[in-house]
């Protein structure tokens, strides 16, 4: 077995995407959530904060129930 390692970040129990979007955005607000760097130009890069994140999620579920999917199942990929 291998030895133990202390943890060196927060660690909370997380129960589906939905709770770790909204956590994270609430945690961590308008903070860069990720960066694209697949064009190398400095003014091609586009980021995206733990909000933004949030409000498409939110905008995905909204579009959703609209087309009638509530209580249905999706898969993420």
């Amino acid at each position: 077995m291998g030895k133990f390692v202390e943890k060196s970040y927060e660690t909370w129990p997380l129960h589906d995407l939905k709770q770790l979007v909204l956590e994270g955005a609430e945690k961590y607000g308008d903070k860069v959530l990720y960066l694209d760097r697949r064009n190398t130009g400095e003014k091609d890069r586009k980021t995206a904060t733990y909000v933004q994140l949030r409000d498409q999620m939110n905008a995905l579920g909204t579009a959703m129930l609209e087309k009638g999917m509530k209580g249905k199942k999706i898969a993420v990929i």
